[in-house]
């Protein structure tokens, strides 16, 4: 405790709570619903799942391909949070599908089935 009324957590405390860095935060909401967001494959390529808005373009990516979890409300959001750590954080087949799928070597393969792609001899 302090005086100053806040609580300080030691080392041990600390490494028991949820960091918000576990996951990425994408609550995209009104206007920015319908846009996506170039972090998301930062947070998938490092297995880091995602917490979105459902009514959004990143919540139906995220559920559609099991990167992580989405919210309606603020209360849904707080009771993600309070589990924290017990979340099961590990990345499901799915996942692991889309994270193989965005992963540089195969947009680079992508690029060369398009790009150059064998041009027939006349």
């Amino acid at each position: 405790e302090s005086p100053n009324n806040y609580r300080a957590l030691n080392d041990l405390e600390f490494a028991r709570c949820f960091l918000i860095s576990d996951v990425g935060l994408h609550l995209y909401q009104a206007d920015q619903a319908s846009v996506g967001s170039a972090s998301v494959p930062n947070f998938i390529a490092v297995d880091k799942k995602i917490i979105a808005t459902e009514e959004s373009w990143v919540g139906s990516l995220t559920d559609a391909n099991d990167l992580g979890w989405t919210v309606n409300t603020p209360r849904e959001l707080a009771s993600i949070m309070a589990v924290g750590r017990r979340l099961d954080l590990r990345p499901s087949a799915s996942f692991q599908r889309y994270k193989e799928m965005i992963s540089p070597e195969a947009a680079s393969s992508s690029v060369a089935r398009h790009l150059f792609w064998p041009r027939a001899v006349t």
